[in-house]
């Protein structure tokens, strides 16, 4: 085998009494070559196939979770549409602030008007502002549990959302390198046969 110089092409020669039986042994080398050539770059591609496949599999289980997290996290505290219910609880909260106000604007007026803690209007406006008072309580309680399950869930949500990039980018990978290994061509070229 002798390089060519200032190039990337050899010339492979093999001497015989027997012109075809060299010509043979020549072009023999050349395919072995060739040959060793493929399997050094694709065997390691099978390799790596291999290992990718594996951590597909892992991938696929760790995303698997994150969803069943999610998902039960979500049944268990019966969340179907969080943002609209926070909505519609943000509404009911500013409404019983509003009832709130009222209800002290009443309880100033009887207290104005001078009627005595035991007169039944004063006690029913005093009444009512703690009642006012307790649900808006109430209500700010269970709007923070419900910023709380939404926060839970965004986590969670990102996790699956992290997980399943982790998988897709992988998987591409996998298909990228077992494409490779089932690759059956070298960039080897004979430019002319022995003869």
């Amino acid at each position: 085998v002798e390089p060519m110089r200032d190039s990337r092409v050899a010339n492979i020669s093999f001497e015989s009494l027997d012109p075809v039986r060299a010509a043979d042994i020549a072009n023999a080398y050349v395919q072995a070559f060739i040959a060793i050539t493929l399997q050094l770059n694709v065997e390691p591609a099978r390799r790596n196939a291999e290992w990718f496949d594996e951590q597909l599999q892992v991938l696929r289980e760790r995303l698997g979770k994150a969803q069943e997290k999610l998902t039960e996290f979500q049944q268990e505290n019966g969340i179907i549409a969080l943002d609209e219910r926070l909505g519609t609880e943000t509404a009911r909260l500013n409404d019983l602030s509003k009832s709130l106000v009222k209800a002290q604007d009443a309880t100033f007026d009887v207290r104005s008007r001078q009627l005595g803690e035991n007169h039944p209007e004063y006690r029913r406006a005093i009444e009512r502002e703690r009642s006012m008072r307790r649900s808006l309580e109430s209500q700010k309680q269970s709007i923070l549990e419900l910023k709380n399950q939404r926060d839970k869930m965004d986590s969670l949500a990102r996790e699956v959302e992290a997980e399943q990039k982790t998988y897709e980018a992988t998987l591409q990978s996998y298909y990228k390198t077992l494409m490779e290994s089932q690759f059956n061509q070298t960039n080897i070229a004979v430019l002319s046969p022995a003869i």
